[in-house]
């Protein structure tokens, strides 16, 4: 791994949603074994505004993903149900879903146009043996669940994995790779600073997991190719690199300690509820 690391030093990365939580996290990874980047987002949490302040002072006008473009791209931009319009609250059949634009189309839009690039400069360069561009997606263990009360998240996330194991086949044809990381409950400003978060998290016996965790685990799926193949969704709910592959087939579903919340049947209770229903089960 090592190696890999080393080889990033001086590479450009673009990441959507660097203004908080997992993608800032995983910014600051880059940024530590001299990865340069530009950070995309619509507004930057306290947090990054302090960081980024001490980066320019420290780096002058460095770390911004220009010159011969980016070879690392994150389209990690996302919202969640309870921070947009909800599919239980939308009764306008003409209105986009948000969640969705942002979620999933956002998402392979930004991957189509790093393929295209990357794609141009193979052909101006002359074909390559080795990994011209990676594309890291942020989807989640919603991908492998439903949810009555995140219907639309879960929609979005279950996308994402479709959509990054299809690219699967490009590494080896192009040396383009499209691979995922799936987080567990994480402590994020999207999470935590929602007031209904703790309607469904229990500190005192769910686990959280930092931010960091994620940005290990998606630096691990950049830099240990031969370990995770193109196509690859990392399931992470767990702490110290207790990761795990999500199976196409036959998988188990979300392990670990952050793959859990306390109060999630009185969640649904509640959307019964409010749709004037009772619950049969």
């Amino acid at each position: 791994m090592a190696s890999g690391i080393e080889a990033l030093k001086g590479q450009s990365a673009i990441v959507t949603g660097g203004g908080s939580g997992i993608n800032l996290a995983f910014t600051k990874l880059l940024v530590d074994v001299g990865v340069n980047f530009l950070i995309a987002d619509l507004s930057l949490h306290s947090s990054a505004q302090t960081w980024i302040k001490l980066h320019e002072t420290t780096n002058g006008s460095h770390g911004r993903a220009f010159g011969k473009g980016a070879s690392i791209v994150v389209p990690g931009a996302g919202v969640f149900d309870h921070s947009t319009n909800s599919f239980w609250e939308d009764y306008d059949t003409d209105y986009r879903y948000k969640i969705l634009d942002v979620n999933l189309a956002h998402t392979i839009k930004m991957t189509r146009l790093a393929i295209a690039r990357w794609l141009d400069d193979r052909k101006r360069n002359g074909a390559s043996s080795g990994i011209c561009g990676t594309v890291v997606h942020i989807s989640s263990i919603s991908g492998q669940v439903p949810s009555l009360a995140t219907p639309l998240y879960v929609a979005s996330k279950h996308g994402i994995n479709g959509f990054v194991r299809s690219m699967g086949p490009l590494q080896q044809a192009c040396g383009i790779r499209v691979v995922g990381v799936a987080p567990g409950l994480t402590e994020t400003p999207l999470l935590v600073d929602h007031p209904l978060t703790f309607s469904i998290y229990d500190p005192r016996t769910d686990m959280i997991l930092p931010p960091e965790e994620l940005a290990r685990a998606m630096m691990a799926l950049v830099v240990e190719t031969e370990k995770y193949q193109a196509g690859t969704i990392l399931e992470v709910c767990d702490t110290e690199g207790r990761w795990c592959e999500v199976s196409v087939f036959n998988d188990p579903g979300p392990q670990g300690p952050a793959s859990k919340m306390s109060g999630g049947k009185a969640v649904i209770d509640d959307l019964w509820k409010s749709l004037g229903l009772k619950a049969k089960i």
